[in-house]
């Protein structure tokens, strides 16, 4: 076994084609672009073989390289161009990587990835270095270390979406990592979503702020996300890993338990597995358990004040809840507690010195605010009123 100061050469250099390997298979099987892979030395008396992948109208990917020795089955030769070829369905894109990175390891003699050229991915892999601190005002160099890092963490081909995320799955739930700007890469992932008690899920956040501090937190809508935050001046990747993992390690932790215990239902973005709903009960009794928490007319008013922020008025107001003041009534005391609940969140956030969750929460009740303002009015307008 060959080891230098305590590496294992051996496991190094397999990690890494293992690496390629699977790079190579996620481009295949979602790439059209023909790939084209050579040793990036050969010997002055050697011709340099070439390999090549190419997709069929047939939905097939063919693979050819340069004859250096008789075909071992599935590959097969063709007399007529020199050269071994085996094609697979794209959807065998794991199987056909495997063949070829074989093929370049056994009969090439190419002992490690970086000794390949031709393949953008496998030079930028192996130039990456986790602690090269990178400075660069332009988000799109930031854009691109980002990338680099990621895609040597996770052994993934990943690429930048339209919105310039990186969505990366941990188990059923997804993890998005974008630059938030010159001075910030931000990673986070929804974990919990359909809440029905925000003001004790608003509780239990503040105290997941407190047990884990390197990870943020969030209560947004009827979703908790966890958060986490690299800074860029410099980016060093290292840092931008560890930050990765440390959030990856809590949402893989993330089950129907802790999700049930925030009131919730984990934010699945994989295959459910959760059982098919029973749909036993009438749906009047599945409405209510639904919104059991706030009452229907008042979330549609909620709804709607989130829609068009002073879109509620008073007539809106008559017209959702009808001309009931004891209604009305109630409506304005639930909002009242709402509002004050969020508020007292903001205050221990505030003598904790967490800011950012301090003005998270006194955000919360600012539409809660709005809502109990228009109540209030609308009991005080008499005119919207029978005589009762």
């Amino acid at each position: 076994m060959s080891t230098f100061d305590g590496l294992d050469l051996d496991e190094a250099t397999g990690k890494d084609w293992g690496a390629f390997t699977r790079r190579l298979a996620d481009r295949l099987a979602h790439g059209t672009a023909e790939i084209t892979l050579c040793p990036a030395f050969v010997p002055d008396d050697r011709r340099r073989p070439t390999m090549t992948f190419r997709r069929t109208p047939s939905d097939t990917i063919a693979c050819t390289t340069t004859a250096l020795s008789a075909p071992v089955p599935p590959w097969a030769h063709d007399a007529e161009s020199s050269t071994n070829v085996v094609e697979k369905p794209a959807a065998w894109a794991d199987h056909l990587a495997y063949l070829a990175v074989g093929e370049i390891r056994t009969v090439w003699g190419v002992t490690h990835p970086a000794f390949l050229d031709g393949d953008e991915d496998s030079r930028g892999a192996e130039a990456y270095d986790p602690t090269t601190a990178v400075t660069t005002d332009r988000e799109d160099e930031l854009e691109r270390v980002v990338l680099r890092c990621l895609r040597n963490v996770t052994g993934l081909d990943v690429e930048l979406s339209a919105d310039k995320s990186v969505a990366i799955m941990l188990g059923l739930v997804t993890a998005y990592v974008y630059v938030a700007g010159p001075t910030e890469v931000r990673i986070h992932a929804p974990v919990v979503e359909r809440i029905s008690g925000r003001t004790r899920a608003a509780e239990l956040v503040a105290d997941l702020n407190r047990r884990h501090s390197r990870l943020k937190f969030l209560l947004v809508d009827d979703r908790v996300h966890v958060a986490a935050s690299v800074d860029a001046q410099p980016l060093v990747p290292r840092h931008l890993d560890a930050a990765f993992h440390r959030l990856a390690e809590f949402v893989m932790r993330v089950d129907a338990s802790f999700a049930d215990h925030l009131g919730g239902v984990v934010a699945y973005t994989g295959p459910d597995p959760r059982p098919e709903p029973d749909f036993t009960a009438s749906d009047d009794d599945a409405h209510h358990d639904a919104d059991c928490d706030v009452p229907p007319d008042l979330l549609a008013l909620l709804e709607l004040d989130s829609a068009a922020e002073g879109a509620v008025d008073v007539e809106l107001v008559v017209s959702v809840c009808g001309q009931d003041r004891t209604k009305i009534a109630g409506y304005e005391a639930f909002c009242s507690d709402q509002a004050r609940s969020w508020r007292e969140c903001a205050l221990e956030a505030e003598e904790r010195g967490d800011t950012d969750a301090m003005d998270e929460y006194e955000a919360e009740a600012v539409p809660w605010d709005r809502i109990v303002a228009t109540l209030r009015l609308t009991l005080r307008t008499a005119a919207f009123f029978d005589n009762a």
